[in-house]
């Protein structure tokens, strides 16, 4: 677990479907993700065994994210490997928006990093300018830019220092 002034990042539970579908069935939080399709609760479901697998396997995932005063889940952010780096991820519900838990959620990862990679990737669309935002602020630059169904997509990649 990871824990921030205002967050935990945790580990997945079974409690955690449906706010998870309720946050991943909102267009407005899908509609930089993939193709913007909304998620159904077995996609949900497979990204929480997805990632409770990863935390068992590998030692990391795209965490829960809690408020810690209210232990409300508002989201997710974390690793996924890419080679011998990492990607970073994130996604906020709605609500917890523009409240700056995406950054502190994301910060408290970064900060993490070290331990298990040398460089950090975020793949983000180009017209997600929050996230875009959010990424600079971390840190990252624009390495790389390709078009994915249909879609323009800037990578951000930051190097960490040696541990």
């Amino acid at each position: 677990m990871i824990q921030t002034a205002r967050l935990n990042l945790r580990p997945w539970r079974v409690t955690d479907v449906e706010p998870l579908v309720e946050i991943c069935s909102d267009p407005a939080v899908m509609r930089f993700v993939g193709d913007g399709v909304v998620w159904s609760r077995s996609r949900c479901q497979e990204f929480i065994e997805q990632n409770q697998r990863s935390l068992g396997d590998i030692g990391f995932c795209q965490w829960a994210v809690e408020v810690r005063e209210t232990s409300e889940l508002i989201g997710f952010c974390g690793f996924v490997p890419r080679g011998g780096d990492v990607e970073i991820g994130w996604r906020i519900g709605t609500l917890f928006q523009q409240q700056g838990y995406g950054l502190e959620a994301a910060r408290a990862v970064v900060d993490s990093g070290s331990e298990v990679a040398k460089r950090i990737f975020a793949t983000i669309q180009t017209q997600n300018l929050p996230s875009k935002r959010l990424a600079e602020r971390l840190g990252m630059r624009p390495v790389e830019f390709f078009l994915r169904d249909g879609r323009e997509v800037q990578v951000y990649q930051l190097e960490l220092p040696s541990p």
